[in-house]
């Protein structure tokens, strides 16, 4: 009742006695009264007359005869404000199934609105309720620009496209959103516009267009860019470059999320590509932020994931220094043996020169070792170094490593590897009498008490027997 209230007034002329009584009336609850009041009037064709009477029909839903009487008054030509009819007219059109009569009345009554921005959204919201319901993004762009000025087309296109994606029509919504784009694309809305075409890919499931779509939000949206210098307020910029950096972050942990509970595939392949390309823009923008470090090392995980392990390692680290967290560094090293055992050399019986990739695997597990002593992380990466020196024929250095393992946590499934390795690296040297010594002094520790190594130990001191 509210706004019937507020068009009846507006269709009122300038304090005609009985149309006042019969809007009076119409607050008051008494549209039946209000029609007896204005009967004189109708009968007499005016058209303001004819306006409020279709009105308050519409407002009781009879909808055929507030079209007649709305017609009338329209025909007549002496409205003192079309607007107000055209728009119940759409309304009616609207409700008795007439698209094309509500597209027209709807169309009339934005071109009619004038300067009345109240009027001019009531009129703009009911176009594009038409048209989102009932025509396709192109014909509505068509119709809207036939019924708009220049200044005013861009934020009905962003409009329209908001009334598409409130229906998931996603696909819809994209047309006019570049529109806008391209009509204001200095707009203090533009970066919206953009984030809602980001949006519209995610509804329909289309990664790579979402992604293309964040490439351009930070590529021309953030600080440094014609966009931002043709802001007036600075706030406006930072505030923009706030939701930028949200919506890349919230995007690349939702990939990440996804991509973990994939299988090993091509789709997982082809996400981790995806991540390749958003990751990067959000570290270069953002390397201080909080998150900094957390993004290197999903990023190093999905590196990791997909066999690319010296670039992990590099997230990996990057991660640990920003952060100094221990599983950072861990996964570092674990990158780093795994990027030695893919590009290892054939197994050597002497020392063989360190390649780069046992050089990194030595340093990090150096690094752990250093801050995080004498700990579980600790060993197991001490146990990866030592194999790594193993295949390159570096039997002390090796047992240098695994000897401390033994010492301070014989009873340890580590400490049990490290022992096994210790042994092997003495028989596969034929150093008989080194693994007869290792064997002793294993079987003297009551820490290294596991059966299978007791019989291990039992099965190397019985052949190397003759050595004593």
């Amino acid at each position: 009742m509210i706004w019937l209230t507020l068009l009846l007034s507006a269709s009122a002329t300038s304090g005609a006695a009985p149309l006042a009584h019969a809007r009076a009336l119409v607050e008051s609850g008494q549209p039946d009264a209000a029609l007896e009041t204005l009967e004189p009037m109708l009968s007499a064709g005016s058209a303001e007359a004819l306006a409020m009477a279709g009105l308050i029909h519409e407002s009781s839903g009879q909808l055929l005869l507030a079209r007649q009487r709305l017609e009338a008054a329209l025909t007549a030509g002496e409205l003192a404000d079309p607007g107000s009819a055209h728009l119940a007219m759409a309304r009616c059109h609207q409700g008795t199934g007439d698209t094309a009569g509500a597209m027209q009345h709807a169309t009339a009554a934005v071109a009619s609105a004038g300067q009345d921005t109240a009027r001019l959204d009531a009129a703009l919201d009911m176009l594009l309720d038409v048209s989102v319901a009932e025509i396709g993004p192109a014909e509505a762009i068509a119709l809207l620009s036939g019924a708009l000025s220049p200044d005013d087309l861009p934020q009905a296109w962003g409009r329209l496209a908001e009334g598409y994606l409130d229906r998931g029509m996603a696909s819809a919504a994209i047309l006019p959103l570049q529109a806008a784009i391209s009509s204001a694309p200095h707009s203090p809305a533009a970066p919206d516009w953009q984030l809602r075409i980001a949006d519209a890919a995610s509804m329909r499931g289309r990664a790579d267009e979402e992604v293309a779509a964040l490439e351009v939000l930070a590529r021309d949206y953030t600080a440094a860019t014609p966009w931002s210098e043709a802001q007036l307020e600075d706030a406006d910029v930072d505030a923009v470059a706030v939701r930028i950096e949200a919506r890349l972050r919230d995007t690349i942990l939702r990939m990440h999320q996804d991509t973990r509970l994939m299988p090993a595939s091509a789709a997982a392949n082809h996400r981790v590509e995806q991540l390749s390309r958003l990751v990067p823009v959000w570290l270069i923008r953002y390397p201080d932020h909080a998150a900094a470090g957390q993004i290197h090392s999903i990023y190093g995980e999905q590196l990791l994931r997909t066999g690319r392990f010296v670039a992990s390692h590099t997230q990996h680290m990057a991660a640990w220094e920003l952060t100094e967290d221990p599983q950072h560094l861990y996964a570092a090293g674990f990158a780093a043996e795994r990027s030695f055992t893919q590009a290892a050399p054939p197994a050597a019986i002497e020392p063989a020169h360190l390649t780069p990739e046992a050089r990194a695997l030595l340093t990090t597990v150096d690094l752990y070792h250093h801050r995080f002593p004498a700990t579980e992380g600790d060993h197991t990466l001490q146990l990866k170094a030592a194999a790594a020196l193993m295949r390159l024929g570096r039997a002390r250095e090796a047992r240098a490593r695994l000897m401390p393992i033994i010492e301070t946590a014989p009873e340890t499934a580590q400490a049990e590897s490290a022992a096994r390795a210790v042994l092997n690296s003495y028989i596969t040297a034929s150093d008989w009498r080194g693994a007869r010594a290792a064997a002793e002094a294993f079987a003297a520790s009551p820490g290294l008490s596991s059966p299978a190594l007791r019989a291990r130990l039992d099965e190397v001191l019985a052949e190397t027997a003759s050595t004593r």
